[in-house]
């Protein structure tokens, strides 16, 4: 009886059946979770940017710790998913500006071209980018006008708007200092300022994101979010993560 199953034809068909179902299982796995992003594209992108390297933020990899979830949206489905426990924030150098990205996984990317003005760090232009398996959805595009993203001075209290679009989206910005702390970064103290920042979107992406930020001055970047997000629309993208910076020392 067992020769009948090894007849060259039948064992094909078992073979390939064992396949289907592997592939569907690591799929079915694979959309429920997000893969870490890539250390090694993220440096290469770093590496080829050109630009000049002074003022902060230093160009390089910054490592976050993180580890929250997400909830995306796959047609007319959603699906929940963990988040890596790491996440990395991209510095790339440029004639004029910097491009900030971070990389919350592999199928999960969103930042900003900022440029430095009088009045503080203004948003240039801005991507989101969400996906898996080869279903991506991105919104991107220049900002206007450019927001302010970080005043030239801080103080308690602080507290400003702005209203842009990017793709014919409208967004809504609204910050406001609450307040300084001292943050201890693999025994490195180090001040920020503490903002809080909401914003809605409405148009083809439509939702609301908030954010607390312990922002450092002296590294130009971010040291500890904390975030929830529920997008609708172009985007179906909720969110509830903390990120830390690991270090203050950037790999370029």
């Amino acid at each position: 009886m067992i020769f009948a199953f090894l007849r060259p034809g039948r064992l094909i068909s078992l073979l390939l059946l064992a396949a289907i179902v592997g592939g569907g299982w690591w799929g079915w796995g694979r959309l429920h979770r997000s893969e870490p992003a890539s250390f090694s594209a993220a440096l290469a992108a770093v590496r080829d940017a050109t630009g000049p390297a002074s003022g902060p933020p230093g160009p390089g990899v910054y490592r976050y710790t993180s580890g929250g979830d997400e909830r995306i949206g796959l047609g007319p489905l959603s699906v929940g998913r963990s988040l890596p426990t790491e996440a990395l924030l991209v510095v790339k150098a440029g004639p004029t500006s910097r491009d900030v990205e971070f990389r919350i996984s592999e199928d999960h990317a969103e930042g900003w071209r900022i440029e430095r003005s009088e009045e503080g760090i203004r948003g240039a232009a801005r991507t989101i980018r969400v996906g898996t398996l080869g279903y991506t959805r991105e919104v991107s595009g220049t900002a206007t006008p450019a927001p302010l993203l970080r005043p030239a001075k801080f103080r308690r209290d602080l507290a400003w708007s702005d209203t842009y679009t990017v793709a014919g989206i409208v967004f809504r910005r609204e910050s406001k200092v609450v307040g300084r702390e001292v943050k201890t970064i693999a025994g490195r103290t180090v001040r920020t300022w503490v903002i809080e920042v909401r914003e809605t979107a409405t148009g083809a992406l439509h939702g609301s994101d908030e954010r607390k930020e312990w922002w450092s001055p002296s590294l130009g970047i971010d040291v500890r979010v904390e975030w929830h997000r529920d997008f609708d629309g172009t985007i179906v993208n909720i969110v509830s993560d903390t990120l830390e910076l690991q270090s203050v020392e950037p790999t370029n």
